[in-house]
């Protein structure tokens, strides 16, 4: 760590709260885990705790400042939602340096491994405060914002908007991985997927990245408060909060309403500590019933966990776009995807260059029409 950004960090640090005591900064082991920050504990003067989190690179000012906006709305709109609190930043200053954020420390480890070695009442223990979880952060509407535009206000248009995303990449080369044909295979997939949903036109707030190193949890089974205090010799696996919110968007709710990852099942996901073949249907039906119960005790609309209870094939149908080895898996097992397949691809490569004329000239849509004998638009 440059010593410049140890002195920014400790003049901020001191500048937010007053006391005797001195500012320290430690390495948190975190900083192994994370591939894009270094994570150092603070100790401000009055003995309270922040983390500075040091992003490892020029070039992430987006993904940083999205974050701190996504955090700032959730607070602004929910404070009971468990979320860090975001306290400083340095993207509105001049700088030379990569993006530093002050923000809550989180005390806990990370939940890393789930599977069916973890006992019954914890899984239920856990899945219900992550119930909590994610209708507190499900029911936040997006604020206005340019990727909440109305031209992609329903699930259709959005979808489509993601997968001519990727086959841009793959005709202008900008892409490691994917073929256009099988990306125009799924362009046509959009009415079975999506038109039943076009009717859900809020927009939410999805995580991002809700895998299982995310998860902060402690060794206590307290939820914000109001559950029972029991110590355990088993480690307990109850979510303390959310970190990471490196890669969080706004979409429409079926986009944004899905299993995180280590309950999923999404073939091509992998999740650390799974046995082969062990599966988590059970932790997902009963996510669902959670999410049932606390909709009905607030009286509110059952949108969540409707949408959730039918997310698992249009989970694995979105991941394909944009995850490589969950694409490399769908295209080639996914029998939906496979019976698709064998229908004609041509009138989506011709709604694609209507859209986008300035692609038509080239080598690899000129290969494809010749190929598919499409007449050039």
């Amino acid at each position: 760590m440059e010593p410049s950004i140890r002195d920014i960090i400790i003049a901020e640090a001191q500048r937010l709260r007053s006391g005797d005591g001195s500012v320290t900064l430690e390495h948190s082991s975190l900083s192994e885990q994370g591939r894009s920050h270094y994570i150092f504990v603070v100790t401000l003067a009055d003995d309270s705790k922040m983390v500075a989190r040091v992003a490892r690179t020029q070039g992430s000012e987006n993904l940083e400042r999205r974050a701190i906006n996504t955090l700032e709305h959730i607070k602004a709109s929910n404070t009971d939602c468990q979320v860090p609190r975001i306290h400083w930043h340095n993207l509105d200053h001049p700088r030379e340096i990569p993006p530093v954020i002050l923000q809550d420390l989180i005390q806990g480890r990370s939940l890393n491994i789930w599977n069916s070695a973890i006992p019954k009442e914890l899984q239920h223990a856990f899945l219900d405060s992550l119930a909590q979880f994610l209708l507190d952060l499900w029911y936040i509407e997006a604020p206005e914002s340019a990727s909440a535009s109305s031209t992609v206000r329903t699930y259709s248009n959005w979808l489509e908007n993601e997968i001519d995303k990727g086959i841009r990449r793959c005709i202008t080369g900008s892409g490691k991985w994917g073929n256009v044909s099988d990306y125009l295979v799924m362009r046509s997939m959009i009415p079975q997927i999506a038109h039943h949903l076009d009717d859900f036109q809020t927009i939410g707030i999805a995580h991002g990245d809700m895998n299982a190193h995310n998860f902060i949890v402690n060794e206590r089974l307290e939820l914000m408060g109001y559950v029972n205090t029991i110590y355990l010799r088993y480690p307990a696996y109850l979510r303390y909060s959310v970190v990471d919110w490196d890669w969080t968007f706004e979409a429409p709710l079926p986009a944004v309403i899905q299993y995180p990852w280590f309950i999923a099942d999404v073939p091509g996901w992998h999740n650390d500590g799974v046995e082969l073949g062990e599966t988590f249907e059970h932790n997902r039906d009963y996510l669902v019933k959670m999410l049932k119960v606390k909709e009905e005790a607030t009286r509110k609309i059952d949108t969540v966990s409707t949408l959730l209870a039918q997310a698992s094939e249009r989970q694995r149908f979105q991941s394909a776009i944009s995850y490589r080895d969950i694409h490399r898996e769908y295209v080639v097992s996914d029998l939906v995807f496979l019976e698709a397949k064998s229908q004609d691809i041509r009138p989506q490569l011709e709604a694609f260059l209507m859209k986008h004329p300035e692609l038509k000239e080239s080598s690899t849509v000129k290969q494809i029409v010749c190929a598919n004998q499409i007449d050039s638009p």
